[in-house]
């Protein structure tokens, strides 16, 4: 994490033309994978390479850990990403005026955010009513002290169109998370599985399991339940699309 203000700037409509916007922030993260980095590193200053940074933001934080949300929390003392806001691409040379402040928590779970960012593939219409039910329950049901231990929550569907509808429902733990933990977590996905009518679907896998125990497989086949994930505004009364994690 680098201190250093910045101008980060995008481009809105006004009176039906389109006019820049800019504002500053301090705190920023470098954003780029570690082989461009190190390419970077070897070329000759003049040759025009870019490094990504994301603006860290610590006002109204979330309090979940997803590796799928539009927000991404970067350590425990509030600071965070918002995956709405404009990159800024600055040359190599920039980040030697910056100050550095802390690393991430924890490298990997960023990279694999920032890579789940990339992939957001949309939840089939037929599943929608379903996603909508669990993500009500999800927050219902949550507590804070729950929530603290679980980097998400994941849920895949099964069945074709006008058929009964089946999914499963994952939670994501860290690795070192207790039994203890690991039990209560289970017992509370459970009761949100049994809250949801089953002419919206069937809980067919219920499972609380260490990051280290959930496969790619099920990852690239899943959906994140919290509606932080979800991008489709919370005020609209009538489906034109679809979700998207």
């Amino acid at each position: 994490m680098l201190n250093l203000a910045l101008p980060l700037s995008w481009v809105s409509v006004v009176d039906g033309r389109p006019q820049a916007q800019r504002e500053v922030y301090d705190e920023w993260i470098v954003a780029a994978q570690d082989c461009e980095l190190a390419w970077k590193a070897t070329t000759d200053e003049e040759c025009p390479v870019l490094v990504e940074l994301r603006p860290v933001l610590r006002d109204h934080p979330p309090s979940d850990w997803g590796i799928r949300s539009q927000l991404f929390k970067l350590d425990a003392s509030g600071a965070y990403l918002d995956n709405n806001l404009p990159r800024l691409m600055v040359h190599p040379l920039t980040l030697t005026l910056a100050e550095h402040l802390t690393c991430p928590t924890s490298p990997r779970r960023l990279k694999t955010w920032l890579g789940l960012r990339y992939d957001r593939p949309a939840i089939p219409q037929q599943y929608v009513k379903l996603t909508e039910a669990l993500v009500k329950k999800v927050k219902a049901k949550r507590t804070r002290k729950t929530a603290a231990e679980v980097r998400d929550l994941l849920v895949s569907f099964h069945g074709a169109p006008g058929s009964q509808v089946a999914y499963e429902l994952v939670a994501v733990l860290p690795t070192n998370c207790t039994a203890e933990v690991q039990g209560a977590v289970l017992d509370w996905i459970s009761q949100v599985a049994l809250d949801i009518p089953e002419d919206l679907g069937i809980a067919t896998r219920i499972e609380a399991r260490p990051d280290n125990q959930i496969s790619l497989e099920f990852i690239e086949r899943s959906f994140a339940v919290d509606a932080s994930s979800l991008s489709w505004p919370t005020n609209t009364s009538e489906l034109v699309g679809e979700f998207r994690p």
